[in-house]
């Protein structure tokens, strides 16, 4: 075999139409997992898992679901959501659990979390207790979590030469 890409490209789209029987059966296991009404993304995750799928998600930094692929384990078979059909893709089986609803909630609630953390000044405390609740209110960084004097120099051990 020559990895060259023109064997490549021939091996990957050999490879996708004989994996296309296979679509048919991944659809109905979502299906049927989502006909059981799974409570969380977590429910659901854990029933297609017992039915030998596994559900990797693509997160975003801030928690936000953007992506899902199914990796069918009895088929040997890997699927974005969005190959099956768009209500199999990761905005489809959010909307079907009711998740989008639910994260606009969370974030509304996060804003306004976060708008009463930016005003904690109240001027009905006195000027001690005002700084008081400043000070338990204020997030530290603390980026080095061993202390100095105990770590450990790591020095590099020289390889012997190899001489021929």
């Amino acid at each position: 075999m020559k990895p060259t890409l023109k064997m490549l490209e021939s091996k990957y789209s050999e490879n996708e139409t004989l994996k296309q029987p296979f679509k048919r059966r991944l659809a109905v296991e979502i299906e049927y997992s989502l006909a059981k009404n799974p409570r969380s993304i977590v429910d659901f995750i854990d029933t297609l898992s017992r039915n030998g799928i596994n559900v990797v998600l693509r997160q975003s930094k801030e928690g936000q679901i953007y992506g899902i692929t199914y990796v069918d384990i009895k088929t040997k078979c890997v699927f974005n959501g969005s190959d099956l059909g768009k209500g199999y893709s990761a905005k489809g089986v959010l909307e079907r659990l009711g998740y989008l609803e639910k994260q606009a909630l969370d974030q509304s609630m996060r804003e306004g979390i976060k708008d009463q953390r930016e005003g904690f000044y109240d001027e009905s405390l006195s000027g001690s207790e005002n700084e008081l609740l400043g000070l338990l209110m204020r997030t530290e960084y603390n980026g080095d979590q061993i202390p100095v004097p105990y770590k450990k120099d790591v020095k590099k051990k020289k390889g012997k030469r190899i001489t021929f």
